[in-house]
Order: C-alpha cells, then sequence, then structure tokens
C-alpha cells in the first residue's frame, strides 16, 4: 500500500486534503456537482445517514444514498473512485493517528518520512520562514532523500519569482531546495485563497471606507480545488491521459471558464513527478475592485471605496498580474460562490 505523509495536515489545506487520500477502500466518493437533476431521486437520501455538512463539500459518501431509488444516469461520466492509501498527517503535537515531528527543529523529522512513498509538503510560517519554510524543507527533503522516497509535492504560491516580498522570497528559496535535494519532485503554485482576500477587504475597510488600489489582480482559487489537484498530482493518471499543464489566452476581468473535469486515477498508484512547476489558479481574473464589489454585495454593505496607489515594483507586478495564471486545469469553484456560501449561508 502506498503511504503518504502529509505535513501540514491540520491547516485549512492540509484538513481538505486527508479526506481526498484517505477514503476506505469501500467509499464511494460522488461529486454533487455530476448529479442530473432530472434523474436524481430525493427519496435516495435516508435522513438516518445524511450530513447537511455534505452541501458545502465537493463530495459526498454516497453511501448515505438509499440505492433502490438510485439512478445511475445520474452519475456523470467520471467512475467512482476508491483510494487505499496510508496517510500518515505529521503535526507538531501529539496526537491520535498522527505522526509528531518539528520541521524548524529536526525533531522527529526522519522517522516520519521514514517508510513513506510520498511526501506531500504543505507546512509554511509566514512568520518562521527561514527556519520552518527553507532549512524546515531542507530537513524534510534530506529525509526524504534517504528514505527513498519517490515523489516530493510541495506547496508554493503562483508569482514568488516576481512578487518582491520577503515570504515569497523564503517560499522561492525553498523550492530550490527542494530542486537540488535529488528527490523526484513536483513544484505546486496556487493563486491566493478567497479567505485570504477576504480578509485583506476586511482589514481595508476598518477605517469605513475601502482602501484600496482597484488595479490589482488576483484569481483566487478555492482550497477545496487545491486539495483536488494535489490528490490528482499523488495518485497516477489513467493510461493515455495528458497531464502536463498547458497555457491559452489568459481570462478576461469577470469571465468564467467553463471548468475542467479531470478523470478519476486508478487506486493505490503514484503519479509521475513533473520535475518542474505546476500551477493552479481560480476560473477568473479579476480587479481588486471587482472582487471589492461583489464582497460589497455579499455583506450588504454600502461603503465605499477610495481608491489608493500601491507603488513601487510590487504594486507594479500585482497590476500586472504576477498573481495570476494561464496553466490549465483551472479550479472551478469562483469567488461569487465563496462568498455565497461564506456570507449568505450565515444569515
Amino acid at each position: 500500500m502506498t503511504t503518504i505523509l502529509v505535513t501540514g495536515a491540520s491547516g485549512n489545506l492540509g484538513s481538505a486534503l486527508l479526506p481526498r487520500l484517505s477514503a476506505p477502500s469501500d467509499a464511494r466518493l460522488l461529486d454533487a456537482r455530476a448529479l442530473d437533476a432530472r434523474h436524481f431521486d430525493a427519496r435516495a437520501l435516508d435522513a438516518r445517514h445524511f450530513d447537511a455538512r455534505a452541501l458545502d463539500a465537493p463530495h459526498f459518501d454516497a453511501r448515505a444514498l438509499d440505492a433502490p431509488h438510485f439512478d445511475a444516469r445520474a452519475l456523470d461520466a467520471p467512475p467512482l473512485d476508491a483510494r487505499p492509501f496510508d496517510v500518515r498527517p505529521m503535526s507538531r503535537r501529539e496526537r491520535p493517528g498522527w505522526v509528531a515531528a518539528d520541521l524548524s527543529t529536526g525533531t522527529g523529522v526522519s522517522e516520519a518520512v521514514r517508510g513513506a512513498d510520498v511526501v506531500v509538503h504543505l507546512a509554511s510560517s509566514p512568520t518562521k520562514t527561514r527556519s520552518t519554510d527553507v532549512e524546515g524543507t531542507r530537513r524534510l527533503a534530506a529525509a526524504a532523500s534517504e528514505a527513498g522516497v519517490r515523489h516530493f509535492v510541495y506547496m508554493s504560491i503562483i508569482g514568488i519569482d516576481r512578487v518582491p516580498l520577503p515570504y515569497y522570497r523564503m517560499k522561492l528559496a525553498a523550492e530550490e531546495v527542494v530542486r537540488e535535494s535529488g528527490v523526484p519532485f513536483t513544484l505546486l503554485r496556487a493563486a491566493q485563497f478567497p479567505t485570504l482576500i477576504d480578509s485583506f477587504l476586511t482589514a481595508s475597510s476598518r477605517l469605513g471606507p475601502l482602501l484600496i488600489d482597484r488595479r490589482l489582480v488576483f484569481q483566487p482559487v478555492a482550497v477545496e480545488d487545491v486539495a483536488d489537484r494535489i490528490a490528482t498530482l499523488v495518485a497516477a493518471p489513467p493510461a493515455g491521459k495528458n497531464t502536463s499543464p498547458t497555457r491559452q489566452i489568459p481570462p478576461r476581468a469577470g469571465e468564467i471558464t467553463p471548468p475542467t473535469r479531470e478523470i478519476a486515477p486508478p487506486a493505490g498508484e503514484i503519479a509521475p513527478p513533473a520535475g518542474d512547476v505546476v500551477e493552479l489558479a481560480g476560473p477568473s481574473a479579476l480587479t481588486l475592485a471587482e472582487l471589492a464589489n461583489e464582497w460589497k454585495q455579499a455583506r450588504n454593505t454600502r461603503r465605499p471605496i477610495w481608491p489608493i496607489h500601491v507603488p513601487g515594483r510590487f504594486g507594479r507586478e500585482l497590476r500586472a498580474g504576477a498573481l495570476t495564471s494561464t496553466a490549465t486545469p483551472r479550479g472551478t469553484r469562483t469567488w461569487s460562490e465563496y462568498l455565497t456560501s461564506r456570507y449568505h449561508a450565515a444569515r
């Protein structure tokens, strides 16, 4: 059985990824978006087993369905998938079923990696970046090399080679550590999560009006979409499927592109490492003005927008789209969908 070590497993991304990797072999994961409403029988739901939280998740357990009333035509083409992985979550703290290790000191790292086939490295610290992201990655990669790990997936950020932020420089240095480690690798760079943009807009409005540079461009990608992408990078694709990223004309601001469906990979097989950068951004590139207007509407606020100009190279790069990507596939969950789930559901 394939063993996957996941660092930073207790974070938002790790919490979304673990269920996608650790489903028991008899589980059937069904994409709720694959249901054709014309063929779905509401009587198929067995109320005793149906969890309303499943509505907020990209997948729910098809065992919650009462089989006699379920119409197989409701399934879109991709087959149901089981992933018999031995998932090994890692944390600095002791907890049942997890391995304890500290990247900043190296304590327990070799023991955590020993026997792993794949390492998914999500752990990061914006405040202790050098000790965790650079030196911690160096310790982890060295342990992975010694353990014979076959695929090292490092979670990074789109634009770290263009945007002049200290945290980004450390992430770029960590990527170089992975490249030089000798371990087969994939560097997954993702765009900003919607929660980050939400927090930024909230902070920008503390004085009343929204103080923003309206021309900054972002392409937010949902945590769930990133978790899905990591799962496909870890598990081998079906024979003949091309998984290399492609480039295309960048989306216009406000444009929503059709979702790209990935066929479920065979259970338990390891995907070949990309040996380079793979990018994942959301479905649409939007200016901060467009993001802010939707945010105001979702929060039912009339706060005015007071435009400011972010100076220097930082502002120039963000206005030029340094945090966006034309790579495909893209995420499918939109900024509007995030706002609806975040604010409308709470009402």
